[in-house]
């Protein structure tokens, strides 16, 4: 027989807490898998958002080409061309919002490496899944817009 639940907390997690990275004018949500510039989504596809998110995770050190291959086609063969499109079409964002083409650099026969400003790691946003209401850099994000201060989860 199924368990009755007595209370809304049993049905939904009240909080759940997010990694972003922020860099120049550009916050990547590695959890949503999704990357803005300032306030706006730069609508990447999720293949090159997975990149970023496994250059950025390891910021600084070569990324196999075959890590990057695996991170943004999980099980499946694709060619090297694909990786490539990826890469320049990260750069051409990057040159966009903030003229910062050389934030990946390319390491011939090895991979790539993320080489851009430092990427704070937090896990500050969270969001109450009943109320729609969630906290992203120290803002409270209402439903309807309204917005008022809280603090970091920590």
């Amino acid at each position: 027989m199924p368990k009755l639940l007595q209370n809304t907390s049993e049905w939904f997690p009240l909080r759940r807490l997010t990694t972003i990275y922020t860099f120049g004018p550009f916050r990547l949500d590695a959890d949503a898998r999704m990357l803005f510039r300032e306030t706006e989504p730069t609508g990447l596809g999720q293949r090159a958002v997975a990149l970023l998110c496994a250059l950025i995770e390891r910021a600084g050190t070569p990324v196999s080409k075959d890590a990057l291959m695996e991170a943004a086609w999980p099980g499946l063969a694709v060619e090297d061309s694909n990786l490539t499109v990826q890469i320049a079409t990260l750069r051409r964002v990057f040159n966009e919002g903030a003229g910062a083409t050389a934030w990946i650099e390319t390491l011939p026969r090895r991979g790539y490496r993320y080489v851009g400003p430092p990427s704070p790691r937090s896990k500050r946003a969270r969001r109450d899944v009943r109320t729609g209401t969630g906290c992203i850099d120290g803002r409270e994000q209402g439903v309807g817009g309204r917005a008022s201060l809280c603090q970091p989860e920590q």
